[in-house]
């Protein structure tokens, strides 16, 4: 929870149109404070599942937080992407944040390492 807490902390800042996570016990709690600070509910998203061309339709000029997994997470930026940028992290790694801007012509990804 202090961890959580932490990260609501860094994005206190940034106005969240929506906050994923996938639906395990610990993703839900990092990801609540989040949702709470911007009055939004959690939604629950299954990332072997997600179809990335309608997300980002969806989603299009919207700040969304999304709370993962050490393999997963990595592996959704890359679809976002386009290409492998980043690899699968250690899983005690809690302090990675990825930060994907897409603009009309290009998609690029910054990863911060917050601990």
């Amino acid at each position: 929870m202090l961890r959580a807490e932490k990260w609501s902390e860094v994005l206190k800042n940034i106005s969240f149109d929506a906050v994923y996570s996938t639906n395990y016990y610990r993703t839900r709690e990092t990801a609540q404070p989040t949702a709470l600070k911007n009055n939004l509910d959690i939604t629950l998203y299954n990332p072997n599942s997600v179809e990335i061309e309608a997300f980002l339709k969806s989603h299009e000029g919207k700040n969304i937080l999304i709370v993962g997994h050490s393999n997963t997470t990595p592996k959704f930026v890359n679809a976002i992407l386009g290409h492998n940028q980043y690899q699968e992290i250690e899983d005690s790694n809690n302090a990675n944040l990825y930060i994907v801007t897409i603009d009309k012509e290009n998609k690029s990804g910054t990863l911060l390492f917050i601990e």
